[in-house]
């Protein structure tokens, strides 16, 4: 029976269904006698209308609700009203383990801290002699505190009527026979005794636990099949496969595991607190786990002798290295500019210096590439210049570089300037090299100058089919083909605007003269797990298969494998180039890749990965995805003093106070904390509004009670509006999904029209009106890029930026009846915002310099001041989205970026001064 909004439950008052499962629908409600949000179970039919089950489930709710436990949701209690039945239990907000597995593995040094918080749960609740009986990931979420809160505690014994013996017909199971993920997701956890029909006891979920624990470090469910009889006869006869477990993963943790998924409840760990004082041995000092014995006399620490093992760390120079491992490099020696690494392994590590200990760039594009037969590494490299305007991401300049890896030192290629992501041909002799401003060719050796063969944006990657074509990309629309003369350039992919797709980059060639490999991007143009799939094209047929989703950035090796790209990890799977076929599940290799994702902008997610792989010979730059860019909140005068406002440094974007000057929102756009949050300046609290899809560009209103935000979901962008503290319910779509960008920037002072600004990849930027009412209409529509438009108080004009100068400046126009814009800077400007008494309007002229403008405004006629400089400081960006507010007190909302010290710590995390190689990288991986 579904509840409609506003419905009382005795005195719980419904306001949105918020779930579904096994054991019934789940609604957010008011407890109106205690003034909480609480979540309202209702009970399924068949069990309320069953008395002797109600009674016994009313006596084991009484046992439930005693569990008082930081790590465990409570239970409120059990209410009855006009024949529904439900259990008022504790408002857990925030992501399920379940959502976070989606999203591929979970380091250890991650896990470790949840998996001891689900032991901690348990023991309390073994303590009291409650069991869970279905522990899963989707029983267990990050509370807004980011604590572990295991929810539904005993409820599959209490919703039990205690009689059957088929555990296809438990109550987790059969409530909705139809949903096969829950039935699915249910039968995987459950111990080899449940599975049989035996009675359960709190082995069964130490079992359940050691499931769980596995599936966060591997990222695959441990017991899989096609129905629920499949996946039962796995638990009852499959032994877990362990071997998926990442080679860092300690060899005590494994034997912790091995104990808890023994078939046998007699051999299994008889207490989860043994499970919980090992995690926090771990968690202690990690470094007593490494080297040691897994039990059964066999050597195992952490630094196994597997290429996969260089996830772990590289240690400093080694002073000796075996003849024997010598002899597996080519025929030359090693020279003094390879330093090899400190195991004495059969695998041959080392690493090459930058020129002159200069940053490798570029972090955002491919960056380096090997030659076919390995013998030379060309990479991308700062260059000295001392012309300041070519200063980029901190580098006068860059170019590509050569090293032969059979000498100590790189030279910088002639005529590479600027230009980046080399590409070698099949034959060596060439290099093609990429920007935004064209794809040209140059000779390894830097004899002659670059033949340039297409002028336009390729900057998104480059590959050689053969000697005589070349397959590239742009920031968007499909790949391009061009002969390597020059000539005619062709376009060999389309985006498929059903599955709205942003774009088709980073290309890389089978061997075969046929098949590109390629990262498909779509709806936002940011690089995210959930948007992102590698595809393989026929250039012979034109035909695209997907061969791995939430992935970025494949290419092939000769031995075998499609290497590919997750969060910062290089994994390797078989594959067969005849078929163009996965033929195994994927092994990760090494994490601590630079990796071009969440970097926070569009030109800078490009998911490109920094390695390059030649038959046995593996290059990588060692770093790790885009660390988030944090900052912190500040209020400045109008003379340009500081204060300090208290918000934990964070990746904000979108700074707004409320119109009562009592909140500020900001959207947070780095994981894990993705989502919109506000911020109390009475509590000096904060709060998470958003709790899926993928939100952006947030703003208030209309009024102070509501926000209203971009949200992506679905492959579509909408712009939704929703009640502060509302809950995860996803709010009301004012302005439905489309594959273009939507941002949110102004609501008119009666808050019945929103001013938005909408841009594509076909388009630019544009400014519409949207009515509550919903009409959609145009209010800027040109080929320049009109953006951040701001309402004046009285909703009778716009601010807002154009470039329709040649440059971006801040105009002024009247509403409804769009008259003559009005220029109201005079050096360039952006990102207005009005002053709350609507006499002024303030703007900056880059990320440094902020102005005041006085706003005479006498019927239809305006009188403009001259601009007055406020002061100038280094402050948070304003691109793409306004990002900074005024408060109603006049106070500037900024945002301050890191010391100089820690941006150049972090810089080096994506801009590392070294390259490591790894050589018969994939001799263990058979």
């Amino acid at each position: 029976m579904a509840l409609q909004p506003d419905q009382k439950i005795a005195h719980y008052r419904v306001i949105e269904k918020i779930g579904e499962g096994g054991m019934g629908e789940v609604y957010r409600a008011e407890d109106t006698k205690l003034g909480r949000s609480v979540a309202l179970k209702i009970l399924p039919e068949q069990f309320v209308q069953d008395e002797t089950r109600l009674t016994r489930f009313s006596r084991e709710a009484q046992l439930l609700a005693s569990l008082n436990h930081p790590n465990i949701a409570a239970i409120h209690g059990l209410e009855e009203a006009d024949g529904i039945t439900a259990l008022a239990l504790e408002l857990v907000e925030g992501e399920t383990l379940a959502e976070r597995i989606g999203r591929g593995p979970i380091p250890l040094e991650e896990a470790a801290p949840i998996a001891l918080q689900i032991a901690e749960a348990l023991e309390a609740a073994h303590e009291k002699g409650i069991i869970h009986r279905d522990l899963k990931p989707a029983n267990i979420m990050f509370a807004a505190d980011g604590r572990v809160k295991v929810l539904d505690f005993g409820l599959a014994k209490a919703l039990d009527d205690g009689s059957h013996t088929d555990m296809t017909q438990s109550p987790t199971l059969s409530v909705q026979a139809t949903q096969a993920g829950i039935i699915l997701g249910t039968a995987a956890y459950m111990s080899p005794e449940q599975a049989a029909g035996k009675q359960a006891d709190r082995r069964a979920d130490i079992w359940a636990f050691g499931v769980v624990l596995a599936e966060m470090l591997t990222g695959r469910r441990t017991f899989q099949g096609e129905s629920v009889s499949y996946v039962l006869a796995a638990v009852l006869k499959d032994e877990p496969d362990l071997d998926n477990l990442p080679v860092s993963v300690p060899n005590r943790i494994k034997r912790l595991l091995r104990r808890c998924l023994h078939k046998d409840p007699k051999q299994r760990l008889q207490a989860i607190g043994d499970a919980r004082i090992e995690l926090g041995e771990y968690l202690a000092d990690p470094a007593s786990f490494a080297g040691q014995h897994d039990g059964d006399g066999s050597a195992g620490g952490d630094p196994v002798a597997t290429v996969a093992g260089s996830r772990l760390a590289w240690g400093t120079a080694a002073a000796i290295l075996l003849a024997s491992v010598l002899a597996l490099w080519w025929s030359f020696a090693l020279r003094p500019g390879l330093r090899p690494g400190t195991d004495p392994l059969p695998t041959l590590r080392f690493t090459v210096p930058a020129p002159d200990g200069h940053l490798i760039a570029h972090a955002y594009r491919h960056g380096l590439a090997l030659s076919p037969d390995g013998k030379t590494l060309v990479f991308m490299a700062a260059i000295p210049a001392d012309d300041e305007t070519a200063e980029y991401l901190g580098f006068k300049s860059y170019g590509i570089w050569s090293r032969p890896l059979d000498q100590d030192r790189a030279r910088l290629i002639p005529g590479t300037e600027g230009f980046g992501q080399p590409a070698f041909s099949p034959d060596g002799q060439w290099l093609a090299i990429v920007n935004f401003s064209g794809l040209k060719k140059v000779r390894v050796t830097g004899v002659g100058e670059p033949i340039t063969l297409y002028q336009g944006d390729a900057g998104y990657g480059a590959t050689w089919v053969d000697n005589d074509t070349i397959v590239f990309a742009g920031i968007n629309g499909g790949l391009r083909r061009v002969a390597a003369s020059g000539g005619q350039v062709e376009e060999i992919t389309h985006l498929d605007e059903t599955a709205v797709e942003f774009s088709h980059r980073l290309p890389h060639a089978l061997p075969d003269g046929d098949t590109i490999l390629f990262t498909t991007l779509t709806y936002t143009g940011i690089t995210h797990p959930n948007n992102t799939r590698i595809e393989a094209l026929s250039l012979a047929t034109g035909q695209r298969k997907v061969l791995a989703e939430g992935a970025q950035d494949a290419r092939y090796s000769s031995t075998g494998h499609l290497l590919l790209a997750r969060e910062g990890g290089l994994l390797a799977a078989p594959f067969d180039p005849l078929s163009v076929m996965v033929t195994g599940p994927e092994v990760p290799i090494l994490e601590g890749l630079v990796h071009a994702m969440y970097c926070g902008n569009t030109s800078r997610d490009t998911g490109a990965a920094q390695f390059a792989v030649a038959g046995s010979l593996l290059a990588f730059l060692p770093g790790s995805i885009c660390p988030e860019n944090k900052f912190t909140l500040v209020w400045v005068d109008r003379e340009g003093n500081e204060e300090t406002i208290g918000l934990e440094p964070g990746g904000y974007l979108g700074l707004r106070v409320s119109p009562d000057g009592r909140m500020l929102l900001a959207g947070n756009y780095y994981e894990p904390r993705a989502a919109v949050w506000t911020w109390d300046l009475d509590r000096k609290a904060a709060r998470r509004q958003t709790f899926s899809g993928v939100p952006n560009f947030s703003i208030w209103g209309p009024g102070t009670d509501y926000l209203t935000y971009g949200w992506t979901d679905g492959g579509k962008i909408s712009i939704v509006s929703k009640r502060v503290d509302s809950g995860p319910g996803e709010g009301e779509a004012l302005a439905m999904g489309t594959e273009s960008y939507q941002r949110p920037s102004s609501w008119s002072p009666d808050g019945e029209q929103l001013a938005f600004v909408r841009s594509s990849a076909a388009t630019s930027s544009d400014i519409f009106i949207l009515s509550r009412d919903g009409e959609l209409e145009p209010y800027l529509e040109t080929r320049y890029n009109e953006v951040h438009p701001d309402f004046s108080p009285d909703g009778n004009w716009i601010a807002y930026a154009s470039n329709e100068s040649g440059r971006r400046e801040v105009y002024l126009r009247s509403y409804p009846d769009r008259g003559n814009a009005v220029q109201i800077s005079t050096n360039g400007g952006a990102s207005p915002v009005w002053s709350r008494k609507g006499d002024e309007v303030f703007y900056r002229t880059n990320d440094s310099e902020f102005f005041a403008v006085e706003i005479r405004i006498d019927g239809e006629a305006v009188k403009i001041g001259d601009p007055v400089k406020l002061f100038e400081a280094e402050y948070g960006s304003s691109n793409p989205v306004r990002s900074w507010d005024v408060a109603p007190d006049g106070r500037f909302l900024l945002s301050k970026g890191m010391d100089e010290d820690s941006r150049e710590a972090q810089t080096r995390e994506i801009f590392p001064d070294h390259i490591r190689l790894i050589q018969n990288w994939a001799k263990d991986l058979d």
